[in-house]
């Protein structure tokens, strides 16, 4: 199975999806305890899950960098990229 990471807003229950890890990252790239719901308040990055997972059979990695204002920084994205290639993306 190929595992696809998802540095974005989040996702919410995306059928076919199997999320096998998941992060939320503060504004200073600071790793943090995965809020369970809602995660994906943009939908984006369920969206984005919704294409990849209908494609292949994928592990989706879901990193999520924005926060309730739907802003993230560089030291966000920064820390996300960091997380997913050590969880194998």
């Amino acid at each position: 199975m190929i595992r696809v990471g998802i540095a974005d807003s989040g996702v919410d229950g995306v059928a076919r999806a199997v999320v096998c890890a998941r992060a939320d990252f503060g504004r200073e790239g600071q790793q943090r305890e995965p809020q369970e719901a809602p995660r994906d308040r943009a939908g984006h990055g369920s969206a984005l899950a919704a294409l990849i997972a209908n494609t292949h059979a994928v592990e989706l990695l879901d990193a999520r960098i924005f926060d309730a204002e739907l802003r993230a920084s560089a030291a966000q994205t920064a820390a996300a990229i960091d997380w997913l290639v050590a969880q194998g993306a």
